[in-house]
């Protein structure tokens, strides 16, 4: 709970104007009212997953914005799921308990002069800042609830599972404490291992002098605990089977040869082994509660759904729930016509826009190429055939590949798997492909439709915020629109003018051709008399330039 409120001083930001109600939880397509998600505990719960993924070193993408929000707002009302469970099942909270902790929180929390405004600035008002701590609280005992009854695991179930998985556990928590040195042939080894017996060196010392793990080496050799499946059989076994302070060895691995000093092991040969290590049962039975939890939750989920209230994301909503290429292509319509006749449409429509025609124009250009082999072999035996047969066919073809001498021969066999490949491909992720008459020219023309509308969504945005990002697509989607290729190649220029005393002319003169060229293009396609301006300036400064470049020359 600290958490929370260190990140609303930390992450101070101007609030978006929500409804009171942003989401309901819904159960077999019933709206639950009782279970809603308000503004404020979306908001909060918003800006501590934004802090948390910046803490954890990713950095935060605007373009993934409406998937952070509605994620966040998912979450929040699956929690509504154990409220509805608990209380369903006559669980009653503790009202009393829960007040008196959402006082002695606020009392803590407002108890700081200099933070007390801001924080009650930020909720509105003291009673909505004990309205959000008093939602968390009792979020955190519907889920205690559930974990003490749904989670509760039997010593009896316990016993079990560790009946039931001991060759599992037995291999997960099998393990070897060691320090090695490792050297790359035999008998240096054997050299090394004759020195450490005699007692001329100790071990660590040899280890680091003589291995090649340079990362063990400076610590002597050790290796912290492994289980047989995070190091190679041969280093485990040779470990494994020998005695707490032996020294073994050498043993070859693909890394070279080892020598090495077994400190300790965690050997499991019973149940009754496994149930004495109290550290180890801990953790099982954590395993256990954590499975059961999750198959509970899974199939209870089942029924619960949720409706949004949220406007700036339901395109976003219905992009996610959409099964098919065909209710995408029908919501990408949709809300290109919302965003070009809403005032003032919403930025997360955009953006949820942009990334859907991206989704949209890798699908579409994959079954464009998918669409060509399949015409290509329209009237081909490998056109009936079942993703079965084709996979076999190709598995043939790449067996007969590697007998073939013929370039020609060899080519044309390759070029033909290649092609299966793609059959294969289709039959399993677009088997619709092969039932309806294919028009590749339709698609094509789609695509080209997307392309000006993802310019005309990008244009409007970039001209609110004038970010770099969106130029470069902009320019990259039409670098002949005049005033995208002005602010692109001005943008460029700038950039390049700084480094022309510094960088070598044979670097710099061809980039300035190329700008000067762009700009003399621009003058000549564009009716905007200010941007015909400018360019001619640019023009100019550029001539002087490249004189002065070729007179040093001289």
């Amino acid at each position: 709970m600290k958490k929370v409120v260190l990140v609303l001083l930390l992450i101070m930001v101007s609030i978006l104007s929500f409804s009171d109600v942003i989401g309901y939880l819904t159960k077999e397509g019933k709206v639950l009212q009782d279970y809603s998600l308000d503004d404020k505990m979306f908001e909060i719960e918003y800006l501590n997953r934004i802090n948390s993924l910046q803490q954890s070193g990713q950095q935060y993408d605007k373009m993934k914005e409406p998937y952070y929000r509605l994620s966040t707002i998912k979450e929040l009302l699956n929690y509504k799921i154990l409220e509805y469970y608990a209380k369903e099942n006559g669980y009653v909270i503790d009202e009393n308990k829960i007040n008196q902790q959402v006082e002695d929180l606020a009392s803590q929390y407002l108890s700081n002069p200099q933070t007390k405004d801001q924080i009650i600035n930020y909720f509105g008002s003291e009673e909505k800042l004990k309205d959000y701590l008093r939602n968390a609280l009792s979020s955190s005992e519907y889920y205690k609830y559930i974990d003490s009854t749904i989670g509760k695991v039997s010593e009896k179930e316990l016993n079990e599972y560790i009946k039931n998985n001991f060759e599992d556990i037995k291999l997960r928590n099998e393990k070897i404490l060691t320090k090695h040195i490792l050297v790359t042939d035999e008998s240096t080894a054997n050299k090394i291992l004759s020195e450490i017996k005699s007692g001329e060196i100790s071990f660590e010392d040899a280890a680091k002098k003589y291995s090649i793990d340079k990362q063990s080496a400076v610590d002597g050799g050790s290796i912290n605990w492994v289980a047989k499946n995070q190091v190679v059989p041969e280093y485990f076994e040779a470990a494994f089977n020998a005695n707490v302070g032996d020294i073994v060895g050498p043993v070859k691995t693909d890394y070279g040869y080892h020598i090495i000093k077994v400190e300790g092991k965690k050997v499991y040969n019973t149940v009754d082994d496994v149930e004495s290590d109290k550290v180890l049962l801990e953790n099982i039975k954590a395993e256990v509660k954590n499975s059961k939890l999750y198959e509970w939750y899974t199939d209870y989920s089942k029924d619960f759904s949720y409706a949004l209230k949220y406007e700036p994301l339901i395109y976003e909503d219905r992009i996610e729930k959409a099964k098919t290429l065909d209710e995408k292509i029908d919501i990408e319509k949709k809300l290109y016509d919302a965003i070009r006749t809403k005032t003032e449409a919403p930025e997360l429509w955009k953006i949820s826009y942009l990334n859907l025609v991206k989704e949209l124009n890798k699908s579409l250009s994959e079954i464009v190429e998918l669409e060509n082999i399949i015409l290509k072999y329209k009237n081909s035996e490998y056109i009936k055939m079942s993703d079965k047969e084709i996979s076999d066919k190709i598995d043939e073809l790449d067996s007969e590949i590697s007998q073939i001498k013929d370039k020609k021969d060899k080519n044309d066999k390759m070029n033909l798997s290649k092609d299966l490949q793609g059959l294969y491909y289709a039959k399993v992720m677009y088997p619709e492909l092969f039932t309806k008459e294919i028009d590749i020219s339709d698609t094509e023309k789609y695509l080209n439709e997307l392309k000006s509308k993802e310019f005309n969504v990008l244009e409007e945005m970039y001209m609110k915020n004038k970010d770099m990002d969106t130029l470069i697509r902009l320019y990259q989607l039409n670098p002949d629109d005049p005033q995208i290729s002005f602010e692109y190649n001005y943008t460029y220029y700038q950039y390049i003018k700084q480094y022309i005393p510094s960088q070598p002319k044979d670097v710099i003169q061809p980039e300035l051709e190329k700008i000067f060229q762009a700009f003399e293009k621009i003058v000549s396609i564009t009716n905007d008399e200010e941007i015909k301006t400018k360019s001619q300036k640019v023009i100019e400064e550029i001539k002087v330039t490249l004189r002065n470049m070729m007179k040093d020359n001289n």
